[in-house]
């Protein structure tokens, strides 16, 4: 009766009018056997072109028969398929039952997909989690990450919760999101940061491109105490490939010491400042500045600062802010605005911001709106340059 009844579900060959995949008509052949798995592959790729909707529909029933006959990936797959294609309540409440059935089955991938459904059910938090650790427990890579990640965002901390080691078995597991995440986590404290560094170059190196961006930020000329452009370069241009706009920025100012390269970089670099990109504003401010013929336009270098400023904290903004604030001074016409600009840059600096000392200090080099003062010039120097600000080092 069940064979027959495949059989009679893959009767008709999909893609009328196209020659099928190899894989595809190995798959039709088994199926027509009475082999659910081979239904349920068949279903998967049939499902794949959602603009066919024969194929679609007929993928679907393929899908709903293999599972119901204990094909456990068919469940987990087809709830996925409900919960994307979703048009309401019954397709979320069938996505429930078909990764239950295959959760409570001991398949680790649908106990996670079911964590997934009681997302988007809004359903209850902690059995959501529950469902993504569960997952996890069996093997599946993405519940281990997701486990991870839920706990973590409720604030917990590493001891006692399992976050790290929920994303270190995803990452062992060979999911590299679960790596990047775990990377990322271990960034924030300066013991961990050399193995954190590792690991997302791992990441990156195994085709992760959120990785490559942040491995590439993290070597990043002016906002990277490790700045190497030998080292940063390949990484930023596979991450650039990628689509990853701070990592095209990293790539461009790096092209800037090369003569034939340099032009096109600029340009490319204005380009995506004009887009939004907080980094390149910052790279083709800094470049801008110091041409001399024709000298460059002050409105524009405080506005492509300010776009880096606007971050609220981070590397970028403790170097865009300074450079804003030195904009704003060459260019204030009255007391008032020179006095707020210099206001900010004194109160950063109290507070440690190398960038922001090393700007002060040009101030009394200059003598505009301070009195010129040579000692404090350099005394506010060597403390940028203390605080790793490397321009105040030369």
């Amino acid at each position: 009766m069940v064979v027959g009844l495949l059989a009679a579900c893959a009767g008709t060959r999909p893609n009328a009018g196209f020659a099928p995949r190899p894989e595809q008509v190995d798959a039709e052949r088994r199926c027509q056997g009475g082999s659910p798995p081979a239904c349920s592959a068949l279903g998967r790729m049939l499902t794949e072109n959602r603009d066919n909707g024969r194929d679609f529909e007929r993928g679907l029933v393929l899908l709903e028969i293999a599972c119901g006959q204990d094909d456990l990936p068919a469940c987990s797959f087809l709830a996925g398929l409900y919960v994307r294609e979703s048009r309401g309540k019954p397709s979320l409440a069938r996505a429930h039952d078909l990764a239950a059935h295959a959760c409570g089955l001991r398949f680790g991938a649908a106990c996670t997909q079911l964590g997934e459904v009681i997302r988007y059910q809004d359903g209850d938090q902690r059995t959501m989690v529950e469902a993504f650790e569960k997952g996890c427990a069996l093997g599946d890579a993405e519940g281990c990450e997701l486990y991870g990640v839920a706990q973590e965002d409720k604030g917990a901390t590493a001891d006692g919760n399992g976050v790290d080691a929920a994303l270190a078995r995803a990452c062992e597991l060979g999911r590299l999101s679960g790596c990047h995440h775990l990377a990322r986590k271990r960034f924030r404290q300066p013991e961990t940061r050399p193995e954190a560094a590792a690991l997302m170059l791992r990441s990156c190196q195994g085709g992760h491109a959120a990785s490559c961006e942040y491995i590439t930020i993290w070597l990043a000329p002016l906002i990277s105490a490790n700045a190497d452009c030998t080292r940063v370069a390949p990484l930023a241009d596979t991450a650039c490939r990628a689509k990853r706009g701070s990592a095209c920025a990293v790539s461009d100012v790096c092209k800037l010491a090369i003569p034939h390269e340099a032009g096109p970089a600029l340009e490319r670099l204005r380009a995506a400042c004009d887009h939004g990109e907080a980094l390149a504003c910052l790279y083709w401010a800094d470049a801008e500045s110091v041409r001399t013929q024709p000298k460059p336009d002050l409105e524009s270098l405080f506005q492509a600062y300010g776009v880096g400023c606007r971050i609220e904290r981070g590397p970028l903004a403790e170097v865009a802010c300074p450079r804003q604030a030195g904009v704003k001074l060459a260019r204030a016409r009255g007391r008032p605005e020179a006095d707020t600009a210099l206001s900010d840059l004194q109160r950063t600096c109290d507070s440690s911001m190398g960038e922001a000392c090393c700007e002060l200090g040009e101030q009394y080099r200059i003598g505009r709106w301070v009195p010129a003062d040579a000692e404090k010039a350099r005394e506010l120097r060597s403390k940028a340059c203390g605080l790793g600000c490397e321009r105040c080092c030369r």
